[in-house]
């Protein structure tokens, strides 16, 4: 009878432990995703100063009817695209809405320097020079604005204060 509680007691024992190890591999993975996630925010934001010089200049250019490459390396989003699960249960309502804004201005970027100097090219083939000009003058200029609220997203996130606009 004691042999069948000691065991029982064990079969117990055992159960609980591995339940407390799986708790622990979870929250690892937690923790480390969270540091990922951190460290790409810091990245993408020591990226900004390069990405929007290439933009001024591409202004500058503009200015006098000219357009060089705006092609740059893309921002990392790595683990916004196939992390975030991980650690979505562990963020606030303001920090996933933070990380959501971050990431569309992030993409905007991307997209819109990947395709300038080629659509450039193509719209000036249709309109007027001064137009298109006028055009991308304009359209360069937001995409500057938007650099500066990405920087400030993404301060204010590393800084522990999100926020969702």
């Amino acid at each position: 009878m004691i042999e069948s509680l000691i065991g029982l007691f064990g079969v117990f024992v055992g159960a609980f432990l591995s339940l407390g190890w799986d708790a622990l591999k979870q929250r690892r993975a937690v923790v480390h995703a969270y540091e990922a996630l951190r460290g790409e925010l810091e990245l993408n934001l020591e990226m900004l100063p390069h990405k929007r010089s290439v933009a001024e200049f591409a202004l500058q250019q503009l200015k006098t009817g000219e357009l060089s490459p705006t092609k740059t390396m893309w921002f990392s989003t790595t683990f916004y695209d196939r992390h975030l699960d991980t650690v979505y249960g562990e963020l606030s309502a303001l920090e996933v809405k933070s990380l959501h804004f971050i990431r569309e201005h992030i993409r905007t970027i991307d997209a819109t320097m990947e395709i300038l100097q080629d659509q450039f090219k193509e719209d000036l083939k249709r309109r007027s020079v001064p137009e298109i000009v006028r055009m991308y003058i304009s359209l360069v200029s937001d995409l500057i604005a938007i650099f500066g609220k990405l920087e400030k997203l993404l301060k204010n996130h590393l800084n522990g204060t999100p926020m969702a606009n």
